[in-house]
């Protein structure tokens, strides 16, 4: 079981001449994994959205996320493949509260304290245009037990197109078996 801070160090965003950049929202992710055999594993993540960025960057209110995990190493590169639910706590008009993801993951060591991260990602919410991002992010691990993250996603859907920075730190909270 682990917990995981996180947060977008800085946001950029553009629609046309409209721009606003600020520090953005901050996250909260309760982890627990469960491994099937010596290879595949399942996990789940229980997360919080606190609404730390500017209006104009956030949406100002707090969102609830459900993420399931599947994990598996495919040779030198580990896989996770993510389906998600997230219950949004500001929406605009006629549009869904709820949205459903799916990601896949892919990230490899590239040395004994160091790997990087690359992840597509698709989101769907009934009323509102489907997202599309690409992240990649690079890590640190300074122990079993530790692992700092820090990266930048670029959503190109929906518009208008948005850049974000992020850093986050992960390490055991529990083992309760």
């Amino acid at each position: 079981m682990g917990l995981l801070f996180g947060g977008e160090a800085h946001v950029w965003q553009r629609d046309g001449s409209d721009r606003a950049q600020g520090l953005g929202d901050t996250t909260v992710t309760l982890k627990r994994a469960w491994t099937v055999d010596d290879e595949p594993a399942f996990g789940m993540e229980l997360g919080v959205k606190l609404p730390t960025a500017k209006d104009r960057i956030g949406s100002g209110k707090t969102d609830w996320s459900v993420n399931t995990i599947y994990s598996r190493e495919l040779g030198p590169v580990h896989l996770d493949a993510s389906l998600n639910a997230l219950r949004l706590g500001a929406v605009d008009a006629c549009t869904s509260r709820t949205q459903f993801g799916a990601s896949a993951s892919f990230s490899t060591a590239l040395s004994e304290r160091w790997g990087i991260t690359g992840e597509l990602s698709d989101t769907r919410r009934s009323g509102a245009e489907h997202g599309e991002q690409v992240l990649t992010a690079l890590t640190y691990s300074p122990s079993k037990l530790l692992t700092f993250d820090i990266g930048v996603a670029r959503a190109v859907r929906p518009t208008p197109a948005t850049t974000s920075l992020f850093a986050g730190v992960v390490f055991p909270l529990a083992k309760l078996w």
